[in-house]
């Protein structure tokens, strides 16, 4: 079987999936059909280069013309999958798969859910918009398409409801599993760390509410908090955090290298992501792989993970008061936190990590029985 992906950008929250496909026998070419290698926001957030030309598990083509777009399609065309992030998500990515119509090839869709904040939360678009658009601009598309791997459950429930023509699979971004070379935190704080962009959907600052709620509460909990990112929110949570007095309790960390991000992870007790939207959330991923304690929003795709109480908490999207409570009890259970964090970095190898996923994908592809990823 020869696989083709064909996506916006070269994504460390995919690469380590699609450069195992090719240890499994059923799978014998590889190729990724990008239009960037890393855009100029990613690359702002720390992402690195993942662009190798000699690279011996699959071929990688930036942005070809058409001439070698109509090439790669017309190559072992029945024998071909030919993976598409989204219908009109990524303009490059809708050009490709409008050529692709003509040949006789097998089509899939990888996407996040509709993104309902897309405008802003005072303004965003609701989901029924979403279904209006795709009845009117994409149903001439579904048919084309046979399978859509949907990250996380609210994406699957989606992209069920929309098409009948589908095949839809619950799927998840991956991350490189770390070698973790830092000791773990042993003081009697409570380690905490947030890393994502600082934008108002991320909620940085209903995790600054929380914690000035642990801090002068009845039980006050000890805390240290890393802020790992930038945005343009990074001044006002700068004031919060002067206006009450939190600067001995909580870092402003900035922008971190990817390849950094599990240094920082294994120091850490817990990872937050308390985002109003996220439509995964791989820092997740990277807080499991490292053995973090993981609390997340259910706004967010990677709370499907969840589903075991020693993995983390998931907490309605904006509800600080119920986040400072989880807050609360991480502290008090620090120490079984810390126990199981070998346990937790097993489960993520054997769930979320790049053979696993690779495994899972090909099964899907091939009708085989297929064991739920978590």
């Amino acid at each position: 079987m020869r696989i083709v992906f064909w996506q916006n950008c070269i994504s460390p929250h995919q690469m380590p999936f699609i450069t195992r496909l090719a240890d499994d026998p059923r799978v014998d070419e590889v190729v990724v059909v990008a239009e960037v290698d890393v855009p100029p926001e990613r690359r702002q957030m720390g992402w690195d280069s993942l662009y190798d030309a000699n690279n011996r598990t699959c071929r990688i083509y930036l942005h070809p013309g058409d001439d070698d777009i109509r090439r790669l399609l017309d190559q072992r065309a029945a024998e071909s999958w030919h993976i598409f992030m989204g219908i009109r998500a990524f303009g490059y990515v809708f050009h490709c798969l409008r050529l692709s119509i003509v040949y006789p090839v097998r089509r899939a869709m990888m996407s996040e859910r509709p993104n309902t904040y897309a405008l802003g939360l005072a303004n965003g678009k609701p989901l029924w918009l979403h279904r209006l658009r795709f009845m009117l601009r994409d149903r001439r598309y579904a048919g084309h398409i046979e399978r859509v791997f949907a990250i996380g459950a609210m994406a699957a429930d989606y992209f069920g409801s929309v098409s009948k023509h589908w095949q839809v699979s619950r799927f998840a971004y991956c991350t490189e599993t770390p070698v973790i070379a830092t000791p773990p935190p042993h003081d009697q704080r409570l380690r905490l760390l947030f890393a994502g962009s600082l934008e108002w959907y991320k909620a940085p600052l209903t995790l600054l509410k929380s914690l000035l709620m642990t801090r002068d509460g009845d039980a006050a909990v000890a805390f240290h908090l890393d802020i790992i990112g930038n945005g343009s929110q990074r001044r006002s949570l700068q004031q919060f955090i002067a206006t009450h007095c939190l600067a001995n309790r909580i870092d402003m960390v900035g922008t971190v290298a990817h390849n950094r991000m599990a240094e920082w992870m294994g120091k850490s007790d817990v990872l937050v992501l308390p985002s109003v939207y996220d439509g995964w959330g791989a820092v997740v991923n990277e807080a499991l792989l490292a053995g973090s304690y993981v609390i997340v929003s259910d706004a967010c795709g990677a709370a499907d993970l969840l589903g075991d109480s020693r993995l983390g908490r998931v907490f309605h999207a904006g509800d600080a008061k119920r986040l400072a409570r989880i807050i609360a009890n991480c502290h008090c259970r620090l120490d079984s936190i810390r126990a199981d964090r070998q346990w937790r970095r097993q489960w993520a190898i054997e769930h979320v990590s790049g053979p696993r996923i690779a495994r899972y994908f090909i099964d899907c592809l091939c009708g085989d029985d297929i064991e739920p990823l978590y």
